[in-house]
């Protein structure tokens, strides 16, 4: 902090300089110059205080949003390396989260996409016309998601839990700790409807 305020400091006492004083171009260029380098190594400073204070978060689910039928988002407060189903479980009991991955079950049909940011994991039917998350009044007919051993899918206006597993942080390469959510199977954006534009 006090680095920060030192380039504060520095910067405005430069500019002070040169609105105060008749100088020549190569003593107004010179001045620039160290304005220029003042502000690299504020920015610097700023960066390192920005990776500082990501490193000391606690890895954790910020949010789960049932997005539509065939749709749910998994946001993280810190970037991780890569996802597979295999690294979802879900449940429709708090203390049952503790089963099969998703990719231990019957998962045909679904996958999981990380957002280049790393912060956001989108699981998806891959053919909404043949599969779903879950069931609703616009998707029957389509096969729901099995989320447990007893053949358990996501029932909709229920909370469901999720946890993440041994996924790998962007900022250290090392294994994080298991993270939970929930969410409920509420339509937040309408699923676009088969022959519209």
């Amino acid at each position: 902090k006090a680095a920060v305020e030192a380039a504060k400091t520095s910067i405005a006492a430069i500019e002070a300089k040169i609105a105060k004083a008749e100088l020549t171009e190569e003593e107004v260029a010179e001045l620039e110059k160290a304005i220029d380098a003042v502000e690299a190594k504020y920015a610097a400073i700023i960066e390192a205080a920005d990776k500082a204070i990501e490193a000391a978060k606690e890895f954790a689910v910020e949010s789960v949003t049932a997005v539509n039928p065939t749709v749910v988002e998994i946001k993280f407060n810190k970037a991780i390396k890569d996802i597979d189903l295999g690294n979802i479980y879900m449940s429709l009991t708090e203390d049952a989260v503790v089963g099969s991955s998703l990719a231990d079950l019957d998962s045909d049909g679904y996958d999981v996409e990380l957002a280049k940011d790393g912060k956001t994991a989108t699981i998806y039917a891959e053919d909404p016309e043949t599969n779903v998350i879950w069931q609703d009044v616009n998707t029957k007919g389509a096969k729901a998601l099995v989320i447990d051993k007893n053949g358990n899918t996501i029932v909709k206006n229920k909370t469901v839990y999720v946890q993440v597993r041994d996924v790998v942080l962007q900022s250290t390469n090392k294994l994080a700790d298991t993270v939970e959510g929930s969410f409920v199977a509420k339509d937040t954006t309408a699923p676009a409807i088969v022959g519209s534009s």
